[in-house]
């Protein structure tokens, strides 16, 4: 092997020479939108068009969950697979979410407002990240876009 990360080998009388490829993989294209109000969804869309982008994946807030069923038209409509953090979101007719089990976390918060309410010092209490993940994916939508979910992907869905 040279520094220049080729390797030989001989076959036979030749010497057979790999290097890198050509060309390198393409990377994915990624644009960005940040939506503040609900009519700033529409340009998002139309960018995503544009771009002729290939996915969607929705930053989990209050915003994008109260027009979760607007993604999943625009999605369905396009063929274009949108992912997100929250449950709900694949509830409401997207493909997939992984995220966080928002009712086992706010189980949580429930004794959190229960020490508080008993004299705990917020500042004392730790602070706590999600103990419980779930991968939940709309079988329906996926049939729908043309997306073949794997076995091996399925088992690890949780519902």
């Amino acid at each position: 092997m040279g520094e220049d990360s080729q390797s030989s080998r001989h076959q036979g009388g030749l010497v057979v020479k790999s290097s890198s490829p050509i060309c390198a993989p393409p990377k994915p294209r990624r644009n960005r939108s940040v939506l503040r109000s609900t009519t700033e969804l529409d340009n998002a869309f139309a960018a995503i068009l544009k771009s002729r982008g290939e996915a969607i994946v929705a930053f989990p807030d209050i915003l994008i969950m109260r027009q979760s069923e607007k993604f999943a038209a625009f999605a369905e409509k396009n063929r274009i697979p949108a992912i997100s953090g929250w449950a709900g979101f694949a509830e409401r007719g997207n493909l997939m979410t992984y995220g966080p089990n928002l009712r086992d976390s706010f189980r949580r918060l429930a004794t959190y407002v229960d020490k508080i309410a008993k004299g705990a010092k917020p500042a004392d209490l730790p602070i706590e990240l999600p103990t419980t993940v779930e991968l939940v994916i709309n079988m329906k939508t996926a049939k729908a876009i043309g997306i073949k979910i794997p076995n091996s992907i399925l088992v690890r869905a949780d519902a």
